[in-house]
Parts: structure tokens; C-alpha cells; sequence
């Protein structure tokens, strides 16, 4: 039997992934010390059980191991329901010479900084609306591990609610099924998922989030997106954790039942700006 904990703060909800990101920008594993990990299981769970933060979103977070004389660009997307952003930034290597440098969407100049033990808070207001890129780059010879996690607040009369759970009615021994959605007043649709389920081993598969309306998910385009991930993946005791990550970077995420282009049934509105939203739920198998 599955004992499941949800997760969810004003419908956004936090991820980490373990990534880097290679030269056309795409998520790749990597393995990093279970430390690191664990500060960002704490920091998560504090900023879940934080009532503060209910209007408060994850756009980016992870934790990212690098090696000696490389670095690792994270982007992620400012849209204009956030009114500030937080980004906080630490490592758990006493030692690391890690330097970040912070791209804005205007092409200022960038702003550099060292990386240390104590997480620093940069909190941003003005001209944030856009395209951010942090650079991480370690020039000494040891390898190091850092921290990020990305927050955004809320308009209050604006937002993008995210919410992911697991279908109990329609999960069983043979395969557990999660439904997953973007709201406001109305769905959206179109965007792009990418979702990762983290072992209680602590490695990672991919899994797949869809909205075609085939074998497990109910109808088409209807903003619902459904996974089904096997039992076979699912026999280990502990807990399970399913890492989403949602973007508009093709530009095709849709409103739903706006009066507007209609598609099988359904009427959709356009959305021309780009969003990053993280999120994650833990599940665990006793």
C-alpha cells in the first residue's frame, strides 16, 4: 500500500532536479552528494509549511554538482503575474571557490558574485519581466555542489496555479497515476512538460506527462495531463519524489474555452509569453 503526501502551496508547488545543462539548453542527470540534496529537501519543506508564501511559486531550483574549471547555466523565465523574485544561492562545500553571474533580460551589465556556505538572498522588483540566465562556474580544482532555489510572488490579481496529484481512484499495484494542470479561473494547455521520479536510491528515470486523450489520459486538450508510472518502478520502500518542470518556450500554450481559434471540440486563446513553473509531491511506499 502507498502512503501519499501532496504538497501545495497556492497551487505552485517546489522542484528540485539534479541537472546541468548542456549547449541547446537540454536537462541532463547528474549525481551529486546526498547533503546537498537533503538542504533542499529541508529548505522545501520549510517553505511548503511557510503560509507566507502562499502566493509564492518555485520558477527554477536544483542542486548542481561542478566540476573542476566548468560551469552550468540556469534559465528561467520572469512573466508578468510575478510582481518580485527571490533568488537564493548557497553551497554545502565549505571549501568551493564557485563564482555566480547573473544575466538580466535587458542585457545589463551582469552582476557577479562569489558562492558561500550561508545562502544569499538577491531580490529583484524592477525590470525583471523576461529571460534571466545564472551562470555557475567553479575554477578550483575540486569539485563542488550548489544550491538554487528561484521564487515567485504573485500578483494578487494574477497568477499561474499549478497542481499535481496522484489519481487514487484510478491507481493500483500495477501503476500510479498522476494528473497534472495549469489554472488561473480557466485551464491552459500546450505547454511543455518535462518530469523526472527520483528513487528512494536516489536515481532518477524520466517519466511522461501527456494530453493526447490515449490509453490513461481521459480526453484531449482538455489541460489535464496525465503519467502512469509502473509498479515495476515502484517496488522499493522509502520515499519517491516526482519532479515536474512546465514552460511556454514553444509558444503554444493555450487558454482553454476562451472565445478564440477552436480545437476538437474545445476553444483556446493563444498565451505569446514564456513561463517557468517547478513543482514536485513526495510519495511514500511503507
Amino acid at each position: 500500500m502507498f502512503f501519499i503526501v501532496l504538497l501545495l502551496v497556492g497551487g505552485g508547488v517546489l522542484l528540485y532536479i539534479i541537472l546541468a545543462q548542456s549547449e541547446n539548453n537540454t536537462a541532463v542527470p547528474l549525481k551529486v552528494n546526498d547533503q546537498a540534496i537533503r538542504q533542499i529537501d529541508r529548505l522545501v519543506r520549510v517553505f511548503l509549511r511557510d503560509q507566507d508564501m502562499i502566493n509564492a511559486v518555485i520558477l527554477r531550483s536544483g542542486t548542481y554538482r561542478l566540476i573542476p574549471e566548468t560551469s552550468v547555466n540556469v534559465i528561467f523565465v520572469a512573466d508578468t503575474t510575478l510582481q518580485k523574485i527571490s533568488i537564493q544561492i548557497w553551497t554545502p562545500d565549505e571549501a568551493s571557490e564557485a563564482i555566480l553571474t547573473i544575466t538580466t533580460p535587458y542585457q545589463e551589465d551582469p552582476v557577479i558574485g562569489s558562492i558561500s556556505k550561508e545562502p544569499k538572498a538577491i531580490e529583484i522588483t524592477d525590470d525583471m519581466y523576461g529571460v534571466w540566465k545564472l551562470d555557475l562556474y567553479n575554477p578550483g580544482a575540486q569539485e563542488t555542489d550548489i544550491n538554487i532555489m528561484i521564487i515567485g510572488f504573485h500578483r494578487w490579481d494574477r497568477n499561474y496555479n499549478v497542481r499535481l496529484y496522484v489519481d487514487t481512484e484510478r491507481s493500483n499495484s500495477d501503476e500510479t497515476i498522476l494528473t497534472l494542470n495549469l489554472e488561473d479561473t480557466i485551464k491552459y494547455s500546450g505547454y511543455n512538460v518535462s518530469a523526472t521520479l527520483r528513487l528512494p536510491n536516489m536515481s532518477i528515470i524520466p517519466i511522461t506527462f501527456q494530453d493526447d486523450g490515449v490509453i490513461h489520459d481521459l480526453a484531449a486538450g482538455d489541460g489535464d495531463y496525465t503519467c502512469a508510472i509502473s509498479g515495476a518502478f515502484m517496488i522499493q520502500k522509502g520515499e519517491y519524489s516526482v519532479n515536474v518542470r512546465i514552460d511556454n518556450d514553444k509558444g503554444e500554450m493555450r487558454r482553454i474555452e476562451q472565445r478564440n481559434i477552436r480545437i476538437g471540440g474545445h476553444q483556446y486563446q493563444k498565451i505569446s509569453e514564456n513561463i517557468t513553473r517547478e513543482f514536485y509531491i513526495f510519495i511514500t511506499r511503507h
